[in-house]
């Protein structure tokens, strides 16, 4: 089986905040001897950071799951889709969620109760055994 590594935790919407989530994930992926899917990563969380306070003007919660395969980076907030999808999920060439369209391998929003979540899988360039 593909063993799965998850690490979560929780920004205050702040303009500190997406800062602080990209170093939060670049410190778990460290270890890995994968510098591009670190880059990717940071990219992804930024702009899933950004998305929560520019948009959602929520506080958010990163979660990193991590496998030999890749990483699958989550953000979840406490602002749900509103009822027209296709107002909120503008994906603007070169920002936000087009940039994550473009490195991640699958992208989906996904409604909660209470808010919804962002996810985002990346490929490992190298994957270990």
């Amino acid at each position: 089986g593909s063993a799965r590594h998850e690490v979560a935790r929780s920004f205050r919407w702040d303009g500190e905040s997406t800062h602080a989530a990209r170093q939060f994930v670049s410190s778990l992926l460290a270890a890995r001897a994968d510098p591009a899917l670190s880059v990717d990563a940071e990219i992804v969380t930024g702009e899933l950071a950004a998305n929560a306070i520019v948009h959602a003007h929520s506080a958010f919660t990163v979660i990193v799951a991590q496998s030999a395969a890749g990483v699958r980076i989550s953000v979840r907030d406490a602002s749900p889709l509103p009822i027209d999808r296709d107002e909120t999920l503008v994906v603007i060439p070169g920002h936000g969620l087009d940039i994550v369209a473009k490195v991640a391998v699958r992208w989906a929003v996904e409604p909660l109760p209470g808010g919804k979540v962002i996810w985002a899988e990346l490929a490992a360039q190298h994957p270990s055994a």
